[in-house]
């Protein structure tokens, strides 16, 4: 039986594939697990360097929503304990997929809804098919919003876009999704992965500390206050200029900042 996540790394390159598509690639806590571990086994591999997330069949991942007859469900509704448990599992792959130390990209190849529209927000880089739809899709589902999809979809659109992308869920084609910032770039079906994989590869070819050290100052930019941000920039800066990744490499010697 294939694995409900598909895991490659080709050239630094790491690619986690949504396995379920004969349902939509809607999450269960099976699945949700098995990407969980996924992430963990990206993570400690030193030769991935770019993530790249898409899905199987038709669709990115339409979620994961009780009474979809997509996923497993049953569970959620032993108790409040039971529930919070589900939650929190997919709320940790959230961080995890946002905090990676190396860039991110979704491969938006088809319906992207729900829980697979906060996947999708939590990554650095979101490019789609034409034909992939978006939709917030939690207020039609009775559910107040989650995973994060709020607070991400806040700071890429800003505060009158997320609001009513969320109060008033509706679906969004990926030209639309271009038009308002949602998504980098939209390609045709068949172009989708090799345009992504070309811009992958292009990551993949930058100087790994410099990459990993741009990657944390992208997530401190979010939260730090200027000073702070400043600091920690010049520490990495430095130290990236000074410290080889790969002691194999020969490093130059670092250039003068330009006065």
């Amino acid at each position: 039986m294939d694995p409900d996540i598909a895991i490659s790394v080709t050239n630094g390159i790491a690619q986690l594939e949504f396995n379920r598509p004969d349902r939509g690639n809607a999450f269960t806590t099976e699945q949700v697990t098995a990407l969980s571990d996924a992430l963990d086994r990206v993570s400690a591999d030193s030769e991935a360097r770019v993530l790249v997330l898409t899905g199987r069949g038709r669709h990115f991942n339409i979620g994961g929503m009780a009474g979809n007859g997509a996923s497993v469900t049953a569970h959620w509704e032993r108790s409040p304990d039971a529930h919070r448990t589900q939650v929190e599992l997919a709320v940790h792959v959230i961080r995890r997929i946002h905090r990676m130390p190396i860039p991110t990209i979704a491969a938006v190849n088809g319906g992207c809804a729900g829980a697979g529209l906060a996947i999708a927000l939590a990554t650095d880089l979101r490019f789609a098919a034409r034909h992939a739809r978006f939709n917030t899709a939690f207020a039609d589902n009775s559910l107040p919003g989650e995973l994060g999809a709020i607070w991400f979809a806040d700071r890429i659109l800003g505060a009158a876009r997320t609001a009513e992308l969320f109060l008033l869920p509706d679906k969004l084609s990926a030209d639309t999704a271009r038009e308002i910032g949602l998504v980098n770039a939209v390609f045709e079906p068949d172009e989708l992965l090799p345009q992504v994989h070309a811009r992958a590869r292009r990551l993949a070819s930058v100087d790994p500390g410099a990459l990993r050290a741009m990657k944390a100052n992208l997530l401190d930019a979010q939260s730090a206050a200027l000073d702070d941000y400043l600091d920690r920039e010049t520490h990495r800066l430095i130290a990236n200029a000074w410290t080889s990744v790969n002691p194999s490499r020969r490093r130059l010697e670092p250039r003068p900042l330009p006065t």
